[in-house]
């Protein structure tokens, strides 16, 4: 075990004040044995220098790197800089005989700075382009609902949360299902719509097979999956993140967080209908729930709560509807019309960019 200077000091102090007849106590104090603290007396000086700990690496090795391997490992190294660590210990194994292991040899160029290192690649992410209007895209994801909270009869099936956000409002919508299928995910789909009031434009998930057929697996096939088939019927697009980016989906797996900690971090269940309550009650919850990732249209003001934000979105659309020359008119029809106003604005922006 470690001891700081500190404790050492405070050891030393309580041995000279109560004496080396009660060394047993101040050992049991300090939790080491006697004989450590007769080593720690003997350095002892009056001092806090004669406490500190002493390096521990000897100042020389007799079986350090001579002068004439690190000249040999300098000129090779200097004459062909992209010689690889296995090329440069056979031919200072034929030259001049050494008989240092390749991790020695490794090691000793690394410390020494033999040779220069590579500039590490960070991941820089792409700025991920976020709606500015409900109904423009939803994400939505499954999770599998902890097996510690079900309890009694529950324990016999496993039970899977789907969730759907709304990226514009963070308005989500989540439902409980014992099976994730292409069936659940249809019925989710049409269950989130009625609690929406509108149709999204698009919808994002991954690459799971309860979202879309295996494309590239050993069982892959071109048929449509259940869920691409009800999306083109309700003219939804459909888009399938990059596969093992959950990153991507980054505002449902959010979600997902909050709802661990909110929610299945003290919650038990014995029937399916009880889970099916709480999930309604805990999705009221979290849309009524202020965020300091919403902010108001300014932005000068956020923490607002993803209901708040649907209020305000939707007063804006029917104002850019009224200036568009349309005064009564389908909220679904208006979100079509907000992104092919959105559009238009984006070309006349690049073909002015062109032009200047």
């Amino acid at each position: 075990m470690q001891y700081t200077t500190a404790v050492k000091l405070l050891a030393m102090r309580k041995l000279t004040e109560l004496g080396l007849g009660y060394i047993y106590k101040v050992a049991s104090m300090i939790k080491c044995s006697e004989r450590t603290l007769w080593r720690w007396r003997a350095l002892y000086d009056g001092t806090v220098e004669s406490l500190q700990a002493k390096p521990s690496v000897p100042l020389t090795s007799p079986r350090k790197h001579t002068a004439v391997e690190h000249a040999a490992i300098v000129e090779l190294l200097t004459k062909c800089p992209t010689i690889g660590h296995a090329q440069l210990l056979g031919k200072l194994r034929r030259h001049i005989g050494y008989t240092r292991h390749y991790g020695t040899l490794w090691n000793y160029i690394k410390r020494n700075n033999l040779r220069a290192q590579k500039p590490k690649k960070y991941y820089k992410p792409k700025p991920y382009h976020t709606p500015l209007m409900i109904g423009q895209k939803w994400q939505i994801d499954v999770k599998e609902v902890p097996r510690v909270c079900a309890k009694g009869v529950a324990k016999n099936n496993k039970h899977y949360q789907y969730s759907i956000i709304d990226e514009a409002s963070r308005q989500s919508f989540i439902y409980n299902y014992i099976e994730h299928s292409g069936y659940s995910t249809t019925d989710f789909i049409e269950k989130a719509i009625k609690f929406f009031g509108y149709k999204p434009i698009l919808i994002q998930s991954d690459n799971g097979r309860e979202f879309v057929n295996d494309k590239y697996g050993k069982n892959k096939t071109e048929k449509l999956h259940r869920v691409e088939l009800l999306l083109n019927s309700l003219n939804i697009g459909f888009k399938q993140i990059r596969a093992y980016t959950p990153r991507h989906n980054g505002k449902i797996e959010s979600l997902h967080r909050r709802n661990q900690m909110w929610l299945y971090d003290n919650f038990e269940f014995s029937t399916q209908e009880q889970l099916t309550a709480a999930l309604r009650q805990h999705n009221a919850e979290c849309n009524d729930t202020p965020s300091s990732a919403i902010w108001n249209k300014d932005r000068t003001k956020n923490w607002l709560t993803p209901n708040d934000k649907r209020k305000e979105l939707v007063l804006q659309l029917k104002q850019k509807m009224h200036e568009l020359g349309y005064s009564h008119i389908d909220p679904q029809h208006a979100i079509y019309l907000y992104a092919q106003w959105q559009e238009q604005e984006r070309l006349k922006a690049e073909q002015e960019g062109l032009s200047a």
